[in-house]
């Protein structure tokens, strides 16, 4: 019986989809199966337990299916019709399908359809998995001088409606629900990341993408040490949660007890140091770098059947990941054994970059070495869309190599627009140059991103209702969004799978494009998203607000996250690179800081603006605070904002929107009640002034 796939739209330039090129194969495979009935071959092979063609026949067809759902992963007409050994093979596969329609032999048979286009297929494979370079004027830069990062004072700048709404989103899902383990581990944490949560939509990457989304969203208000706190915790501390990292530590290292001594598994111990390190960075609290600081425990739930406590801390774990790092002849640190990705390994180059940063002088640390060799390394033998590479990214999705091997194996000769996604958004923030993932993306990526029409036309078959108008119930007190029924699938098996869908890789180039300065780019793919995704609801109580991107369980939260970080990035590119190049001072956090911000009945204070600032007295430092009103106030009734202050001796004047204020504080707790006048609610929001003398 045939199967009719119904082919995509080719664009201009005779671009070929891959997965119609595999329906050449595909359809060779039919005639190899049809000859093979005729030998009764289908009835022996399940005599064969690893070795099923209809499981292999099925396992294409479920990749072209996916291929073709993606609409971007595509290699070019002409560099198939050009390349002979892509021909070679195709008709090697056509000798193997001839010559076994005239065998009656079973074994005979699958030597012939197993090795005659094996020698053809692996001279294509030796050719296109060699190492190729970026172009060599990209890579020049990394012979150019350091970059002096010269960049204006912290502070005074605002967060929009949409970013504070989005954060609300964060918090909840990261913070709110800290105590409630079941929470934290089903609903919206329910994601199953593959079997074992080693895929991409694993539990871990959606934790580590919140914490990184909301720290460069309040990087923007350094002053409110209290909310950056909160939410980079609680996602830490879900991170080191057993139901995070044991299902893929036993998974792939059964001999590995402690979580934190792998000398794999980049793709948890280096999200657990970069967001360490953020949150020491931004908060001034060396909790993790302390003795012990990093604990995690294992029950006899998992493979072990053995309960244990691991402890580590924020210092031991870089000591393990350099090592790592110097063990790999690539220089960089496997996610599964043998296999590395750049896009794992931008988080380690990121948390060791801001250790040489934060810490005291009598832990200082240098690894300017362990960043140069891999980044070295990555730009020369990574480059998809050069050499031997199959153009369906800027970056060869990985490399095989061993720890401790002399060399890498192979890499994977073709790219994806979401792992450019997710590999230049992060590499921006540590690179030697911010000019080289600029140029990446507007000379790699973004030529394969416009080769195709994905933006212009709603999504297919993701099931997500097409309309911000779309029936949202309103959320409960619990204020708790639910993953929509229908969305996007989770992906099947390990990280190498590309059946990622379009509104997760969108959301992945949103922070690419605004660090790049990609305005028509960031604006084509965010109103493509706000049209089909992008949901908020309100709380009846009191009118507040949280907005979200609607997809399934697997996706939702990392969408979100991602959204976010390109929402932040957009109006400040640099922001991000600034906070791991240039982090706050130490001396920052002795001075004035906001814990947190409520109006007087419990409600979460909106904070839009919070920076500190020098007075004109030397001796006073301005604590600056800008908030929205409750939504649904009424004019006569009182209004007072309660502020949680630290570093704080002594408070001289309040202004608000202008107007002195009253104000009550208790100086052992930095409790401190506002009274908002009436002539300062015109419009809708208050911008406070707290004249602070410092404890210290």
């Amino acid at each position: 019986m045939a199967v009719v796939l119904p082919l995509e739209e080719q664009t201009q330039d005779g671009v070929l989809n891959v997965w119609q090129f595999l329906v050449v194969l595909l359809i060779l495979c039919s005639i190899v199966a049809a000859a093979g009935q005729k030998a009764d071959l289908a009835g022996k092979l399940r005599l064969l337990p690893k070795f099923d063609l209809r499981t292999v026949y099925g396992a294409c067809a479920q990749l072209l299916l996916a291929l073709q759902s993606q609409g971007h992963t595509r290699i070019g007409l002409r560099q198939v019709h050009n390349d002979r050994r892509a021909w070679l093979t195709l008709l090697g596969v056509c000798i193997g399908a001839g010559i076994a329609s005239r065998m009656q032999d079973v074994q005979h048979l699958l030597v012939v359809c197993l090795f005659v286009p094996a020698g053809t297929l692996f001279i294509l494979i030796f050719q296109y998995t060699r190492p190729s370079s970026f172009p060599t004027h990209i890579v020049a830069k990394l012979d150019e001088e350091v970059e002096h990062n010269n960049c204006e004072p912290w502070g005074g700048h605002d967060l929009s409606n949409e970013e504070l709404e989005l954060l609300e989103f964060i918090e909840h899902v990261t913070t709110d629900i800290t105590k409630d383990r079941h929470a934290r581990n089903s609903g919206i944490w329910g994601m199953c990341g593959g079997y074992s949560q080693v895929g991409f939509t694993a539990r871990r990457y959606h934790l580590a993408f919140s914490g990184y989304a909301a720290a460069v969203a309040m990087a923007k208000l350094p002053a409110y040490r209290g909310r950056t706190q909160r939410i980079l915790k609680a996602v830490i501390s879900h991170l080191l949660e057993e139901e995070v990292w044991q299902p893929v530590t036993d998974h792939y290292w059964p001999h590995v007890g402690n979580p934190f001594l792998c000398e794999e598994n980049i793709m948890w111990t280096g999200h657990l140091l970069q967001l360490c390190a953020m949150y020491e960075a931004q908060t001034g609290d060396d909790c993790y770098s302390r003795p012990g600081g990093l604990r995690a425990q294992r029950t006899a739930a998992g493979k072990r059947h053995e309960i244990a406590t691991y402890t580590s801390s924020l210092p031991e774990l870089a000591q393990r990941i350099t090592q790592s790092m110097h063990e790999n002849p690539t220089g960089g640190v496997p996610c599964e054994p043998g296999i590395v990705f750049f896009q794992c390994n931008n988080h380690p180059q990121i948390g060791l970059r801001l250790l040489e940063q934060v810490t005291v002088p009598e832990r200082a640390m240098d690894f300017a070495g362990e960043r140069a060799t891999w980044e070295r390394f990555a730009l020369k033998t990574m480059c998809a869309a050069s050499g031997g590479g199959i153009a369906t990214g800027a970056f060869r999705v990985l490399w095989k190599a061993d720890q401790k091997a002399t060399r890498g194996l192979a890499t994977v000769p073709f790219g994806h627009l979401g792992s450019d996604g997710w590999n230049l958004t992060h590499y921006f923030a540590w690179a030697h140059s911010r000019k080289i993932p600029e140029r990446i993306w507007y000379e790699l990526s973004r030529p394969i991103l416009e080769s195709f029409a994905v933006f212009e036309k709603p999504p297919q078959g993701c099931g997500c209702a097409c309309s911000k108008k779309s029936e949202v119930p309103k959320r409960s007190e619990a204020m708790q969004p639910a993953p929509e029924p229908g969305a996007s699938a989770g992906p099947n098996g390990c990280c190498f799978n590309l059946n990622i869908p379009v509104s997760a890789w969108a959301c992945s180039l949103l922070p690419v494009c605004a660090q790049a300065g990609d305005a028509a780019t960031f604006d084509r793919i965010k109103c493509w998203l706000d049209r089909h995704y992008l949901r908020e609801a309100g709380n009846e109580d009191d009118g507040s607000k949280m907005a979200w991107l609607g997809e399934s369980v697997e996706w939702m939260v990392g969408n979100t996250a991602q959204y976010l970080l390109g929402l932040a990035l957009q109006t400040h590119p640099d922001l991000y690179r600034r906070m791991v190049q240039q982090p706050l001072s130490r001396n920052y956090f002795q001075g004035p800081l906001l814990e947190a911000a409520n109006w007087k009945k419990g409600r979460r204070a909106s904070v839009f603006r919070c920076f500190v600032m020098q007075g004109k007295d030397s001796s006073i430092s301005e604590l600056h605070v800008g908030t929205f009103l409750p939504p649904k106030l009424v004019p006569s009734d009182a209004l007072t904002l309660q502020l949680q202050i630290s570093n704080v001796k002594k408070v001289g004047n309040v202004i608000c929107n202008g107007h002195v204020t009253k104000f009550e504080i208790e100086a052992h707790t930095g409790q401190m009640a506002i009274s908002i006048p009436l002539a300062a609610r015109d419009n809708g929001r208050v911008e406070i002034r707290v004249d602070c003398m410092p404890a210290s």
